[in-house]
């Protein structure tokens, strides 16, 4: 069976990530039965959770293959001889799935259960994985974290999209009576709830590991006088540990010990990025240590290596441990540093791991899918022949960010596909397949949504997260240094704005499930019509402008919040509300149109590190700021 070329959507597989062969036929499979199972294949969690998602009653049956189940009477395919590989054929008769393995087998019914959400239409498949550690990694230590109930709903889809892998990045977001005050007012996560946690994974295939910075990235936990003494001391405020100091080791001793029960896998991501306060020589000393802890314990330790290709060079891998595995991580739609060291590393450390990203932060939506697609494909060129290594994509939340954890369903599942398909995904009907996949039903005026909010409007994205964060005078001054569109630019961005709530309005109406989730485009939708109203005002300052502007951010504030509280904890929602509380009350002040002044500058000299200016200007006030062009009083 040949490796299919993209197809339209008249032919379109709905399945995700599409298998590496397939062929449509003719008909449709069995409308009902009962799934067959081999009694063994029933022992198993995953298994038996895969079957369950079909609604079927499930009858053992020795006569089969161990890795094999069907519906109706047939022949279960040949499954290909690859890990995780599976085969699956339906006909009018019969629905019968082989797996090489037993992940094989519950990938095989995974794909068995979205092709019967599309009516179990007849085809043939033969289906394995480009990659064996397919992950997704998780930012619950800056802005949302999730209740318990939704990372359970997040490791049900990430199963669905075969990912074998689900990391929570953690600093300080665990409660555990060892360490007193560490994630107290942050949704930091309980004993319990990791265990539910690593329980759902279990069950549905998704191997749950941590990432947990056992050197830097500790700002919240440094800023607590209990633990100030353990950092690094630098120009800046403390946000490395200090591995000099005896209490260090014996604080992460304590931790290592607390957190290794609480996850199973073998994995435990050590951290190690941007770090300050330590030379080469430190850097080595402390991963080795931190590596040693952790490979008493049975942990395979993964460090990221930023340090090494942006500082030291990546010939300091011969220094470390061999048993760490060097993680790289690069965002860039062209190479970044990570992607362009990627040979290099692999020539000390074959298994090394690639973490790409959805580069879904600092904006109110998400970069363009043919941007995060043109890095993803840069990633996979760079992979090459994947042998061992581990794939995965990345969402941060980093300097109060916007993270949008809930928000970038299509990019995962599109991520998937590229772990999981390789060359043989389809970027052009990935989309759709998603929708059929995810709603239970295509939705293409939510394509069209899409394509506005990436670049329908005149502000982007990043740049409108940039201008919502701006007190009044200073979307007045961007007014007249120009910075703003036009007023009739800013009009028909309202009525594009109006047009796309028109099509989210058939979006929902569609849906067949998770018709929540399109509450995230409202938000988007509101957020910008936030902006540009804001900025008409402060183009046009007219009565009819200005009294606008306080019903639009009230308005996207309640859409905001309810969106969070639906799935998150309520945790660290005030960062976010703060800002549009901010925007609010500067809008509300008389007097906002400040004086038109000339402005010149002239340079400081602070150092190389800086470029700060001075004004030199008749006018303003002593002591005020310039903050991008913008006087701050």
């Amino acid at each position: 069976m040949a490796a299919r070329t993209p197809n339209p959507a008249k032919n379109l597989l709905p399945v995700l990530p599409l298998p590496r062969r397939w062929s449509l036929l003719p008909g449709h499979g069995p409308k009902a039965g009962v799934l067959h199972l081999h009694p063994s294949a029933m022992k198993d969690l995953p298994v038996r959770t895969a079957a369950r998602e079909l609604g079927l009653r499930v009858k053992p049956d020795p006569a089969l293959p161990e890795h094999s189940a069907r519906i109706g009477t047939g022949q279960a395919p040949a499954a290909p001889n690859e890990n995780e590989g599976y085969a699956l054929a339906i006909s009018p008769a019969c629905a019968a799935v082989s797996g090489r393995d037993r992940r094989g087998l519950v990938w095989g019914l995974g794909t068995l259960a979205q092709l019967a959400d599309a009516g179990l239409p007849c085809c043939a498949i033969e289906d394995w994985p480009a990659f064996p550690i397919r992950y997704h990694h998780d930012d619950v230590s800056r802005k949302q974290v999730s209740t318990v109930a939704d990372f359970r709903r997040i490791i049900r889809w990430l199963g669905r999209f075969k990912f074998s892998h689900y990391t929570l990045y953690i600093e300080d977001m665990l409660l555990l009576d060892e360490f007193p005050q560490m994630g107290e007012g942050r949704g930091g996560l309980t004993p319990d709830d990791v265990r539910a946690i690593v329980a759902e994974g279990e069950a549905r295939q998704v191997e749950v590991f941590p990432t947990i910075s056992l050197s830097g990235h500790q700002e919240n936990l440094l800023k607590l006088p209990r633990y100030r003494p353990l950092g690094a001391r630098t120009w800046q405020p403390p946000s490395s540990f200090d591995p000099a100091n005896p209490r260090v080791r014996e604080h992460l001793a304590k931790f290592i010990d607390a957190v290794c029960p609480l996850f199973p896998s073998r994995y435990f991501h050590m951290g190690f990025d941007e770090l300050q306060g330590l030379d080469a020589d430190g850097f080595v000393a402390h991963a080795n240590w931190c590596a040693g802890r952790l490979i008493e314990k049975g942990k395979i330790p993964l460090i990221w290596v930023d340090m090494l290709y942006n500082h030291f060079g990546c010939d300091l891998l011969e220094r470390l441990d061999p048993g760490i595995v060097p993680v790289a991580w690069d965002y860039e739609a062209a190479a970044g540093a990570g992607r362009k060291a990627f040979r290099e590393l692999l020539k000390y450390r074959p298994q090394a791991w690639a973490l790409a990203g959805y580069n879904n932060w600092a904006s109110f939506a998400h970069a363009p899918f043919g941007e995060i697609q043109q890095q993803w494909n840069g990633w996979l060129a760079e992979l090459g022949a994947p042998g061992s290594a581990g794939f995965g994509a990345s969402q941060w939340g980093d300097d109060g960010y916007e993270n949008h954890r809930d928000f970038c369903w299509a990019l995962f599942a599109a991520f998937a596909e590229k772990t999981w398909s390789g060359p043989d995904g389809d970027p052009g009907t990935v989309e759709e397949r998603f929708q059929r996949s995810f709603y239970g039903h295509p939705l293409p005026e939510l394509t069209r949504l899409r394509r506005i909010l990436e670049s329908g409007l005149s502000i982007t994205n990043s740049r409108a997260w940039k201008l919502h964060r701006l007190p009044a005078p200073g979307w007045i001054r961007e007014a007249r240094a120009g910075h703003l569109p036009s007023a009739p630019e800013l009009a028909r961005d309202l009525k594009t704005v109006a047009e796309g709530r028109k099509l989210l309005a058939i979006c929902r109406k569609q849906a067949k499930r998770e018709r929540g989730h399109l509450d995230h485009f409202a938000v988007a939708l509101d957020r910008m019509e936030s902006v540009i109203v804001r900025a008409r005002a402060a183009v046009r300052d007219t009565k009819t402008n200005r009294a606008a502007v306080g019903p639009s951010l009230a308005k996207a504030r309640a859409s905001y919040r309810r969106a969070w509280l639906a799935h998150n904890r309520p945790e660290n929602i005030e960062v976010s509300l703060a800002v549009f509380d901010s925007q609010l009350e500067s809008w509300k002040r008389p007097g906002l149109r400040l004086p038109v002044v000339p402005l010149r500058f002239r340079p400081l000299n602070l150092g190389a590190a800086w470029n700060v200016y001075a004004p030199e200007v008749a006018g303003i006030p002593r002591g005020l700021q310039i903050i991008d062009g913008v006087p701050l009083r």
